[in-house]
């Protein structure tokens, strides 16, 4: 398991990354109250319609659950 977080860090901190990222805009956090105003409403349009969420929670839900699949059949 270890050779796998070794070969894949950069994979890894990246998904990480994109997952807060989301999180702070979705959540209005601390890096979402630092961008402009208009930003910050397009990003809210974007992430705060429900349909959009959905497709998008789903999407990422169904890979997310794939790669981490793959990872415990490699273990």
């Amino acid at each position: 398991m270890k050779w796998i977080v070794n070969k894949n860090k950069k994979t890894i901190l990246f998904v990480i990354l994109f997952i807060f990222f989301i999180a702070d805009i979705k959540y209005e956090g601390l890096v979402f109250r630092r961008l402009l105003a208009s930003v910050q409403s397009y990003l809210a349009d974007i992430l705060l319609d429900s349909s959009y969420t959905d497709y998008f929670v789903a999407r990422y839900r169904f890979i997310l659950t794939i790669y981490l699949a793959g990872l415990a059949a490699l273990a």
